[in-house]
């Protein structure tokens, strides 16, 4: 134990803490034994401080007094992290299950490779652990959007080959405690969707390498807090998916992914289905720079 860095595991609760204690449950399984847990509860309603305290008494639990978002409430726990002595800083999805030697392997291959910024493995459905959710990552400068190799095909080892990459989930982000002293926090401009893609841009534009393991394999249950068929999906993404071009892309990428986005919100808007008012408000709140938290009714 002596020779194994320390890591800090953060897990964002909110409202979930059935999810939370069953994530816990199969960390405290891993093959690692220098890690520690710190939730932090971004203001649950459903009584989930109480619940998780019942079953793991001595656990660390952040309470905030607000919803700080992925990105918000993420900066606590590591900031949290930071002032303990953490050599790593793992991001983990609280709706997701760990396999044993999830973060053994993951930690001796990062710690090959000091210009790694962001380590990551293979995530798979949690309800069929046999179909891939995400096989590493793609940061499209043309649409100005990120994407998940291998999502939603049967896991037949077709990308067990580890690789530099250009995204990571937010998921499942393994970080050495040394970027974040070097380029700081997740931005909180975000609330919810596409913090993690601009993380990754910021981590290499300073130079440090993204790094997809696929030996190390976690499962997702996907979805289990936000719906993408909700107007809070549509508000955050449309306005979210801007702020992350204005701050990340430069010249023609910057010309060519606004003209592929606003193309496909315009579509997307002429959809019977479409909750229109929210895409004019996620539009109309970037130009005026009304980002991080809004209220959507």
């Amino acid at each position: 134990m002596e020779n194994q860095p320390l890591v800090y595991i953060i897990l964002i609760n909110y409202n979930g803490w059935k999810d939370t204690i069953q994530c816990i449950d199969s960390i405290r399984n891993i093959d690692y034994n220098n890690y520690k847990i710190v939730i932090v509860d971004n203001n649950s309603k459903d009584n989930s401080v109480e619940n998780i305290k019942k079953i793991y008494p001595n656990i660390t639990i952040l309470e905030e007094n607000v919803n700080l978002g992925f990105a918000g409430g993420n900066n606590e726990g590591i900031r949290y992290a930071l002032q303990n002595n953490a050599d790593y800083v793992l991001l983990l999805n609280n709706d997701t299950e760990v396999k044993k030697d999830f973060l053994s392997v993951l930690i001796e291959r990062i710690k090959k490779e000091p210009k790694i910024g962001i380590a990551t493995g293979k995530i798979n459905y949690y309800d069929n652990k046999r179909i891939i959710w995400y096989a590493g990552g793609v940061f499209d400068k043309l649409k100005g959007n990120s994407y998940h190799i291998g999502v939603d095909e049967k896991d037949n080892n077709q990308y067990d080959e580890e690789k530099e990459i250009s995204f990571i989930s937010g998921c499942f982000m393994l970080i050495p405690s040394k970027v974040f002293n070097d380029i700081g926090l997740l931005s909180e401009d975000y609330f919810l969707y596409h913090e993690d893609t601009d993380f990754c841009c910021k981590i290499m534009s300073k130079g440090y390498k993204l790094f997809y393991y696929p030996k190390s394999i976690i499962y997702h249950k996907v979805s289990a807090s936000t719906g993408r068929k909700s107007k809070l999906y549509d508000y955050y993404y449309t306005r979210n998916r801007c702020i992350l071009i204005s701050k990340n892309l430069v010249g023609g990428y910057k010309y060519i992914a606004y003209t592929f986005f606003f193309v496909t919100r315009i579509v997307k808007f002429l959809s019977p289905s479409t909750r229109r008012t929210v895409i004019i408000k996620g539009i109309n709140d970037f130009i005026k720079k009304r980002w991080g938290y809004q209220r959507i009714e």
